[in-house]
């Protein structure tokens, strides 16, 4: 009787290997991430593990086999069960990853930091500033007990803002992708307003806090002043248009070369709020040859502008428009379709630098805290080294320099054996900060095919250059007097010579 309850025992204990098992197997085939080879050599390891736990269970013997056996099954069993949920959370982050970025726009009501109102439900009967073509509906959502109460309405939210801290409004609804727009001009404009609510609720309350970006600059601002100058009239260019391109877009498998679009945001809040493009580089990617190209766009390129009808302004303006936008207008600098983009917070290059255990750049000429030579940056470091450009006698141009050798030292560390196995983990940083419209599928062909090749990539990156004006229209702040990179051709050629010797 007792070998009998032994043998079903041993059955029960070898039916439930094989399912848990199966199931790991199906789980990792599915997620296409394994190399054919590698996951012939699971397969068979995983068989023959299953055989000899069955062998021990069942036949006649002495108990360490069994005992042995018991501890075998339950290890790999819940070893097969982790990796199983593992390989779930991959799945799930890397389907919510790519999901088309939802260029919302992001609207708060703002009222100046010394307003006695703390709470929405003070507002009552109140009258509201907005801009003509706002989403008004916005008011009453954000604000319950308000609705049905006055609307001043303004042609822009330069002049809406100007009348909240000049106290002729009390409350306005503000698009938050036009903030840094604001901010150039008044550059207390987040110390002194205060958001009373918002639609994202990821946006901090910005009351009190300066307006600067992580990284070292002392100031967020274009000129690094309190206040832009207008322009008078007679030295205002006038406004004109360019024709422009409609690429079509191509599909990318992750086994042919390819052209990704980085665009890193200066918003705050979700990934989705939009905001101006601060970093713009362009990868060509060979996954066949190893070879990736990087090119790096000023963010102050003097660019036309499709979604404006090809008006010209800074490149970094277009993202307030999303980034297609932006990446509509690099198509057109470049006469190239870029069919894949990545938009970036700053929360993404800290979070990811930090996952890969830091990141090593080779930094040409020492400034600030950054010494010559190669150096280790974690990811507040990255971010600094990145954002920097005062002090850099190449000014915006040198930054857009070192903002390509902390990607190219990201590509070195990503590629390492031991970061590859941590594949999951590094990507959960990215949850919250990473948006690309690659495909899930392209994502796995390109992991495969590094796990199945190995080795280092190939990097060459090369920083657009052009020269500095003023004066010129603005699209998005006419009449003020900006500083412009206007793009050497020869730059421009250079660049699209280097994205095309590496896609073919």
């Amino acid at each position: 009787m007792k070998q009998k309850r032994d043998r079903i025992f041993g059955l029960v204990i070898a039916i439930l290997m094989a399912i848990i098992s199966g199931i790991f197997l199906f789980n990792v085939y599915r997620s296409q991430y394994l190399p054919t080879h590698y996951l012939l050599i699971l397969v068979a390891v995983v068989v023959l593990l299953n055989v000899l736990i069955d062998w021990l269970l069942l036949s006649k013997g002495r108990v360490w086999k069994k005992t042995v056996a018991i501890i075998l099954a339950l290890l790999l069993g819940f070893g097969f069960i982790a990796g199983s949920a593992v390989i779930g959370d991959l799945n799930r982050f890397v389907n919510e990853v790519v999901k088309p970025v939802d260029q919302k726009d992001t609207y708060s009501i703002l009222v100046r930091a010394d307003d006695s109102l703390t709470d929405v439900d003070e507002v009552v009967n109140m009258r509201v500033g907005a801009v003509e073509g706002a989403d008004y509906t916005q008011i009453s959502a954000l604000l319950p007990k308000n609705t049905g109460a006055p609307l001043q309405t303004y042609a822009n939210y330069i002049g809406l803002a100007q009348n909240l801290l000049n106290q002729t409004e009390r409350i306005i609804l503000f698009n938050e992708a036009y903030r840094s727009i604001i901010v150039d001009l008044h550059f207390d404009f987040s110390q002194k307003t205060r958001v009373l609510a918002s639609t994202d609720p990821e946006l901090p309350n910005t009351s009190g806090t300066e307006d600067t970006l992580p990284g070292g600059d002392p100031s967020s601002t274009d000129e690094g002043q309190a206040t832009l100058p207008t322009l008078p009239p007679e030295e205002t260019q006038p406004a004109v248009s360019e024709p422009i391109q409609t690429f079509t877009p191509s599909i990318v498998t992750g086994n042919e070369p390819f052209l990704l679009y980085i665009s890193g945001t200066d918003s705050a809040g979700s990934i989705s709020t939009r905001g101006r493009s601060d970093v713009n580089i362009v990868m060509a990617v060979n996954p066949a040859t190893h070879q990736v190209g990087l090119i790096s766009i000023p963010r102050d390129s003097y660019v036309a502008i499709p979604d404006t009808g090809g008006y010209k302004d800074k490149l970094t303006h277009a993202g307030i428009l999303g980034v297609t936008s932006s990446q509509n207008t690099i198509e057109n600098l470049l006469g190239m379709p870029i069919p894949v983009y990545a938009k970036v917070n700053f929360s993404t290059l800290t979070g990811l630098v930090d996952q890969l255990g830091g990141v090593t750049v080779y930094n040409p000429t020492a400034f600030g805290e950054f010494a010559e030579g190669n150096i280790r940056l974690n990811g507040e470091q990255a971010l600094r080294f990145s954002r920097t450009r005062y002090g850099l006698s190449g000014g915006d141009l040198a930054r857009g320099a070192n903002q390509l050798r902390v990607i190219q030292g990201i590509i070195n560390e990503a590629i390492k054996p031991a970061n590859l196995t941590r594949y999951n983990s590094i990507l959960g940083s990215l949850a919250n900060s990473f948006r690309t419209n690659l495909s899930s599928d392209a994502i796995a062909a390109l992991v495969r095919g590094q796990l199945a090749s190995g080795g280092s990539w190939n990097v060459t990156s090369y920083a657009m250059t052009g020269s500095g004006a003023s004066g010129l229209y603005s699209y998005f702040m006419p009449n003020y007097s900006l500083s412009f990179i206007v793009l050497h051709r020869d730059s421009i050629a250079a660049a699209k010579g280097v994205l095309s010797g590496v896609i073919g």
